[in-house]
């Protein structure tokens, strides 16, 4: 009778691949340092052609206005003074259109804006 699971097969494909690239390496350890080193000098070159610019310029003129009242405030409170602040913008020719959000952030609408989570002192 043949024991069950006894034997242990050779390493893998991945694993002879693995030690050949080790033991090359390891060999010639100084044309691996050079390398290394000529890459990171290759990187830090290349550094300076990268666009410190993580979010384009926006095109579109616009305001976002967040209105943080005491955190003891009612949503009622909140309200009472989004519709003073809406007093000041709706006679204005210079402004085409508005939004409010009461009790919570606006959706958003272009990805570096910050969600706001839902509060009644938050407009």
């Amino acid at each position: 009778m043949k024991p069950h699971g006894g034997g242990h097969a050779g390493p893998g494909r991945f694993m002879r691949l693995f030690r050949a690239a080790l033991l090359f390496c390891m060999r010639a350890r100084w044309l691996v340092i050079t390398v290394t080193i000529g890459l990171f000098a290759v990187s830090l070159y290349s550094y300076g052609f990268i666009q410190q610019q993580f979010f384009p310029a926006s095109d579109r003129p616009e305001l976002v206005v967040d209105l943080n009242l005491p955190q003891d405030a009612s949503i009622h409170a909140t309200e009472r003074e989004v519709g003073r602040f809406e007093a000041l913008l709706k006679d204005d020719p210079i402004i085409d259109r508005y939004s409010f959000y009461v009790g919570q952030g606006a959706v958003r609408f272009y990805l570096p804006l910050n969600i706001q989570l839902a509060n009644d002192y938050f407009a």
